[in-house]
Order: C-alpha cells, then structure tokens, then sequence
C-alpha cells in the first residue's frame, strides 16, 4: 500500500505547488504541467498496483495505527477497489487534460491555480477512499471529497447561479453522510469500526439488518445521484466548468455506487426487500431522468438529466444481481452485476466525451442553448462526430459499448422469467420494458441534441471553432474507447471478472458463460454494422442522385434560419405523450403593438412569443417544501442569536456543565 499513498500524496503535492505557482505569476502554463503531471503519475502507479489484483487474484492490505480517534486503520486493495481505483485515475486523468485547455481558451476570475488544487485534492481523496476499510477513516476522506467538489463548482467568481449550486452539493452530500453516520454508527455498536465486522448483522436477515442495507444505500444513493436523491447533480453539472462536469458524472458519481456495491459485497446472502427496494428506485431515476432530458433546451442540463438516467440502470443491473441471488438464479446474479460494472465504465466514457464537447460549443459560441445554436458541424467536425459517437453509445445502439451493458441487464432480467414466483416474473417484464422504453426516449432525446445543435443552419450565426489540442485528443481518444470496448468486450468482461467475485458471484462457469454472451453480441453488431455500410454503399452506388433544390419556404419569399425546428418542437410529440408525469409550464407572451410588422395585414395584429420551461416535480413538491418547513424551525430557534456576548459566555457555560455531567454520569454507571 506504500506506492498507493504516495501516488495519492503526488496529486495533493501537484495541486499545491499548482496553486503556489499560479499565484506567483501570470502564466498558468507551468501550473497546468503540475496539476496534469501529479495526475498522470498517479494514474500510471495506480493503474500498475490494479492490474495485478484483477488479473491475478492478489490483495494488498496493510494496517495504519493512527491513534485516537481514528486508531488501528486497515487499507485494502482489492478487486473492487482495484476497479474504481483504476477507472477513477484514468477519467481524472482525462479530465485535468481538458481542464487544462479549456482554462486556457475562457477568460474567468477565478484562480485557475486554485482550481487545480482542488480538483487533485479530490481526485486524492476519491483514490483513499476507495481503500479505506475503518468507518471512521472512510467518513473523513468522504467529506474532504464533498467539499474539494464544493471549491470546483463555483469557479467564475461573482456569479450567483454556480455559487448556489455548491451549496445545495454540499448541503446534499451532508444529508447523505449523515445518514451513512446513523447507519455506521448502528453497524458498528459493539463489534468494530472496520467493515469486515459489519457483515454479521448486514446478512443476519433480520429487520434490522435489511433496514441498515437501506440507509446504506440511501445515504450512498446522494452521491450516485440516484432519483429522487439527485437534486445536486442536476445543479452541479450545469453550473460547474465542463471539464469538472466531466469529473462529477464519471468519478463523483461512481463513488455512490462503489458504497453501494461494497455494502452488497460485505452482505453475502440477500434479502428480497433490499433486491426490490434498489430496482424500483433505479427504475424511477431511469425513467424520470430521461423524460426530464428530453424537455430541457440546455446542453448542460440535458446532460445532468441523463446522468441520472444512467445511474438508475446502472442501478437496475444491481437490483437484478441482487434479486438473482435472492431467488438463487446465479446466472441473473452474475449478468445483473456484469452489466451493472460495464455500463459504469461505459458511462464513464461516453459521458466524459459528451461534457467535453458541450465545453467545446460553449467555449466556441459563449451558448449550451440549443435554440440559438445549429449548423456547428461544418465548423467544428471533431467536436460533432465524436458528440454524435457519444450520442449512440449513450442510445445504447450497437456498435457502441452502451449496448453490451444494457444487454446483458436485459439478459439478466430476462432471466426473472424462469422461477415459478409470479411477482418476479412480474416485476422481469416491467423492468425489460421500462428499459426498452428508456431507450426510445434516449434515442429522441441525442437526436434533437445533435440535430438541433449541430445540424441544419446557425440560428444567430453563432459560428465556432474546433477547441485545441488539450481539449480534442480527450474526446477522440475517449470515442475511439467507447467503439472499441463496443466492438471488442472481451477485455472489459475479463477487467470485471474479479470484482464479480468479490461481489460473491463465485461460480466461474457463469461468469464465463457472461462473457461469451458478451463476445457474441458484439460480434453480431459488428456484422450488423458492416451489412449496414455495405447496403449504404450499393444504395449510393446504383440509386442515381436526386436533383437538389432549394427547401419550400411556404410562401415566403426570404427563408430565416429561425424557421427550422427548435428543440422544443421537435420533441413536442413525446413530451404530449409525457405531460401527465412532468411539470411543464408553457406562457405566451403578448408583443406590443409598437413592435408590429408593418405590411403584415393577413397576419396576426400582434406577435407571440411563446415559452416552455419545466420544474423538477421532485424538487418542487418535496424538496422545497421541507426546506420551508426547516427554515420555519429555525424561524423559531433565531431568538437564541441574540448578539450579546453575555448570552454566548452562558451558552459555552451550559455545554461545558452538560458534557461534564453526562462524564460523571457515564462514569458512576
């Protein structure tokens, strides 16, 4: 575990002396090389510590006496640390790459060198956590994490919005320690902090066992973001720079689920309830996510929607997994848990590609609206295809790798069908076509995002340029691993192999038996692909060319590029369909006659302007409403500041007398 800490200690060193070199002078260059080299070092040394242990079956572990109040703390590296580790390493490695150019190319007053600090500081604390096996140890690095996020959302100073998107991150991932503390604190009385020590009542199958499972994954789900624990994630990535957008929803997030499944590794045997209570809230964030991406006109927030979205069927690969070793089916067991640990990569990849690029346009037109933008593809072509490369992985079309994980959850609920439990079969076929409804609308939702944005003509001749090098070699490499793990899984199945394991899959023949399905797949889609090409090709080749003319303007004599689609148009159909589970709020508004048209007559007098927007139904009718009942508790409690420093001097004095007592107290029982 030597050479893991001190690649942790190099990220937080690069990020320090980062800081100190970019307040020392106007030239960030020499920061950025700190930041990225720190990075890149511990990623090489992580990457070479993993690989071991998921191709060889090893486990470093060593024991660290730090003395009170932490005392003996044991670190671990095993198969399913070994995994986040090294996926977290590389995507953060990516990350500050881009994060390098796309400081360089805004103009912002924040301080770049600061940034970096912060951004290495958690990408420190998101490796050390990972390997922490003491309760205690884990909360503390868990909350350093929360607030290095915290100090890298806000980063263009002055600005309301990003600044009070940190606050409700923080506040949320407080709610969700709080809850892990309550849960530890319960695991933990009278065995141990260490995590080993938690499997006894976690899989006793008792009440109280399956209650602790859920406030683990409760207070784990806030960090997954997890609908309806996903607030922060909506806000964060909107708000944040692309660059941490990017970090957020392909690091931050998967440590949500590495909670989760590290508490599902420490179970053993599981409980129906826990099974089903991971399903429904995985299905929910699947299908509100999506819906709710498809009525945003943000690139940003369309994104941050489908974040969630993919959580909750990372979430519902779990959920199988879980209810196949409930119902002893070891094969939806293990194809629910392999898909679950792909498509973690696969978000991962396709996700961090799709920030990227919308960083790129938003550099590019000073715009993430995509009703001011269209036509980019002539002008940025890298920045399009591999957005569009993203967009079908994302669709989880084949060849992409988003298909193999979403097949082999398919394949795993599927598998529900078999047991003579009609409530489980039941539940098999909602889930398989809450999925396959999933993927419809995600199709819809990447085909208004890259046509409006990317298709057609400027709106507002918002012409861009391809962003530099640092910022087009993470969304070219990141596309090209998105087809390749799509064409080749092999690698990738044998990757979560070990993790399978330890996650209590132990039958080899199963897990072999994924990763055939896996292969074949694969291998189908690229035959698919290759028909595909060859059909387009004769098509082109004997179907002579239709003559070209201009698009019919319906009369009108001068076309506007405003007469094409906007994406509230585009998905006007859908979102009817959907009205009745979303909050959409349409307005019109009136011009004033000053602004008519003269020569108009036929026409209306007026002009109308219409607009759609919607609200977040979770945010508005829970969310806001316990904040208006917490703010009117605390209404009550403002007499207590009183701004007299006698009143304070009595208080410490009321504290220290109560803590003295409850010492005297504890000490005659």
């Amino acid at each position: 575990m030597g050479i893991y800490f001190i690649a942790v200690a190099a990220v937080v060193a690069g990020g320090t002396l980062a800081a100190l070199l970019a307040g020392k002078s106007d030239d960030s260059g020499l920061a950025a090389l700190c930041a990225v080299t720190s990075v890149g070092i511990a990623a090489v040394a992580v990457v070479f510590l993993s690989l071991p242990v998921l191709f060889g079956g090893d486990v470093i572990s060593e024991t660290f006496d730090l003395g009170a109040p932490l005392g003996a703390v044991r670190c671990e590296l095993d198969a399913l640390s070994a995994f986040f580790a090294a996926l977290t390493s590389i995507t953060s490695l990516i990350s500050i790459i881009y994060i390098t150019g796309y400081m360089s190319s805004t103009q912002s007053g924040g301080s770049i060198g600061f940034h970096y600090m912060f951004f290495n500081l958690a990408v420190a604390s998101m490796l050390a956590a990972l390997v922490m096996r003491n309760a205690l140890a884990f909360l503390v690095v868990w909350e350093i994490m929360a607030l290095s996020i915290f100090f890298l959302i806000p980063f263009q100073r002055g600005k309301v919005r990003p600044m009070s998107a940190a606050i409700q991150f923080l506040i949320t991932m407080h709610v969700g320690a709080v809850i892990l503390t309550a849960a530890i604190i319960i695991a933990s009385s009278g065995t141990g902090l260490d995590f080993s020590n938690f499997t006894a009542i976690l899989s006793s199958g008792s009440t109280k066992g399956t209650a602790l499972f859920v406030m683990f994954f409760v207070g784990f789900a806030f960090k997954a973001g997890l609908m309806p624990f996903h607030s922060w994630a909506v806000h964060a990535e909107t708000e944040a720079p692309q660059g941490v957008s990017g970090l957020l929803s392909g690091a931050a997030v998967n440590m949500g689920f590495y909670g989760i499944l590290r508490i599902i590794a420490l179970t053993g045997a599981t409980s129906p309830a826990c099974g089903y209570t991971v399903l429904f809230i995985s299905m929910f964030s699947a299908v509100f996510g999506i819906l709710y991406a498809l009525i945003q006109n943000d690139l940003r927030r369309v994104l941050a929607y489908s974040t969630i979205e993919n959580a909750g069927i990372i979430g519902v690969g779990i959920g199988t997994g879980m209810l196949g070793r409930a119902y002893n089916l070891p094969l939806m067991e293990v194809l629910g848990f392999a898909g679950a640990l792909f498509h973690i990569i696969n978000h991962s990849m396709f996700k961090g590609v799709l920030f990227y690029a919308v960083g790129a346009v938003y550099i590019a037109t000073g715009t993430s609206k995509t009703d001011r933008l269209g036509g980019l593809i002539k002008t940025m072509p890298v920045t399009a295809f591999t957005f569009l490369a993203a967009s079908l992985a994302a669709s989880a079309l084949p060849p992409f790798n988003g298909f193999i994980s979403e097949f082999l959850i398919y394949s795993g609920l599927l598998k529900a069908l078999t047991p003579s439990s009609g409530f489980i079969i039941t539940l098999g076929v909602i889930a398989v076509a809450i999925l396959a409804l999933n993927g419809a609308v995600t199709l819809a939702v990447f085909a208004k995002t890259f046509g409006i944005t990317f298709l057609g003509s400027p709106r507002y001749n918002l012409s861009g340029a391809e962003p530099p090098p640092s910022m087009s070699m993470p969304l070219i490499t990141l596309s090209a691993l998105c087809l390749a793990a799509g064409l080749w899984p092999d690698f990738v199945m044998e990757l979560i192999q070990a993790p399978l394991v330890s996650l209590g899959a132990a039958q080899a023949t199963l897990i072999s038996e994924s990763n055939a399905i896996a292969g074949n797949v694969a291998r189908g889609a690229l035959l698919l692909a290759a028909v595909t090409v060859f059909v387009l090709f004769v098509r082109n080749r004997l179907v002579r060319s239709p003559a070209s003319a201009p698009t019919w303007g319906c009369g009108y004599e001068a076309v506007s590029s405003r007469m094409q689609y906007t994406g509230s148009s585009l998905s006007g159909p859908l979102v009817k369909l959907a009205a009745p589970l979303l909050r959409l709020i349409q307005k019109r508004k009136f011009i004033p006659r000053a602004a008519d048209i003269p020569g108009c007559e036929p026409f209306p007098a007026r002009r109308i302007k219409y607009a759609a927007y919607s609200s977040d139904l979770i945010e508005t009718m829970v969310i806001d409403k316990l904040l208006i009942i917490v703010r009117a508790a605390f209404d009550r409690l403002s007499w207590i500041q009183s701004g007299h420093t006698g009143h304070y001097v009595l208080y410490i004095l009321a504290a220290l007398a109560l803590f003295l007592f409850a010492a005297v107290f504890r000490g005659v029982a």
